[in-house]
């Protein structure tokens, strides 16, 4: 799939999975596979502000503030198992500049 190519890909590249790509073990073992998996640790508000209302979301088009919230619960433990680091949310300067140290 995608993952794989990107993972076995020479060219160096920051990709953002969003979604579920992390909750299944294959998954992150490839991007793993081909470096280092940063969680952006972005609070549930802040990830309902984005999504809310947005068609364009399978998961998150027709369901509550409610599901949505459990949903996030639910996937944080897989991001955070799978992830080598976890970069806090606090500003988007901050995150960046965390982000790039990792590449230096």
């Amino acid at each position: 799939g995608v993952l794989k190519q990107i993972a076995s890909s020479s060219t160096a590249a920051i990709v953002a999975t969003g979604g579920g790509a992390l909750v299944s073990a294959r998954n992150a073992d490839i991007c793993r596979s081909g470096g280092l998996v940063l969680l952006l640790d972005v609070p549930f508000e802040t990830c309902y502000k984005r999504i809310q209302g947005d068609k364009n979301r399978p998961n998150a088009s027709g369901r509550s503030r409610k599901e949505l919230l459990a949903l996030y619960e639910a996937r944080l433990g897989s991001y955070r198992a799978h992830s080598d680091a976890v970069v806090p949310d606090n500003g988007l300067e901050q995150r960046a500049a965390a982000v790039a140290a990792y590449f230096k």
